[in-house]
């Protein structure tokens, strides 16, 4: 098995170990693709990748309801950028049929915008600026969008600007002093725990709400993760996926 984690010195590497039966309660995932975010690159949350996407491979003791080949992602994850993945039973989503697994690698940070509308409680018609055109930034809109707000986005880069027209937003440059006069939309800032907000996220890629296409940029092999990382520097609003069996 193989899995990306922190050395002593604190950087980066690919180290490899046998893989473990799950345990009691347990399922082992053979993880698929990985999106990486800014607090990837933070030492203190531990093993990277929490936005992934996979397939059963073993059930461990107890464990009911999955089985083998079963699609999945995994709720409050951290970790997931390894080969074979080991985690409780109960932090699973099912992936359905017909969502393609590079494309449910975003459902996490999809459940993370799903938060923010929510607890944001904007009534049809509610006028709200998104300010940044990262991918964060894009599924807020997209989702806010989605639940009936209207939604600019104020962004100064122009590949994001385009990118966002495009999607049909309202663009400002902040630059130029223009900052709206709606209230600003903003992301929770915390990790996803809501089981709801996953399904609601699942339900949201599986019916093409979510423009993954537009907003996954490549692939790249296990071996070269540190290209997603150099990535996260990017201005452009994409998500580079680490296609983790692709060694």
């Amino acid at each position: 098995m193989l899995s990306v984690c922190y050395a002593d010195d604190m950087t980066l590497s690919v180290t490899s170990s046998a893989a473990l039966p799950p345990a009691v309660g347990e399922v082992r995932v053979r993880v698929a693709y990985v999106g990486l975010c800014a607090d990837d690159l933070d030492a203190l949350h531990g093993s990277p990748g929490h936005e992934m996407s996979g397939l059963v491979d073993a059930v461990g003791g107890g464990v009911q309801g999955w089985q083998r080949g079963d699609a999945v992602t995994v709720m409050a994850g951290g970790g997931a950028l390894r080969t074979l993945w080991n985690v409780p039973a109960d932090r699973l989503v099912a992936i359905p049929d017909g969502l393609a697994l590079d494309a449910a690698a975003l459902i996490e940070p999809v459940a993370v915008a799903v938060h923010a509308v929510r607890h944001a409680h904007l009534e049809p018609g509610a006028r709200r600026v998104v300010f940044g055109g990262d991918p964060s930034g894009v599924l807020l809109a997209v989702v806010a969008r989605h639940a009936g707000a209207e939604i600019t986005v104020a962004e100064p880069d122009p590949f994001r600007r385009r990118l966002l027209t495009t999607l049909g937003f309202p663009v400002i440059d902040p630059r130029r002093g223009d900052t709206g006069a709606d209230p600003a939309l903003q992301p929770s800032g915390t990790p996803c725990h809501h089981r709801g907000d996953f399904e609601t996220a699942v339900t949201l890629l599986a019916d093409g709400i979510i423009p993954s296409d537009l907003l996954i940029s490549r692939l790249v092999p296990l071996a070269e993760f540190q290209d997603a990382f150099d990535d996260l520097d990017s201005s452009r609003p994409t998500k580079v996926l680490v296609d983790v069996q692709a060694i």
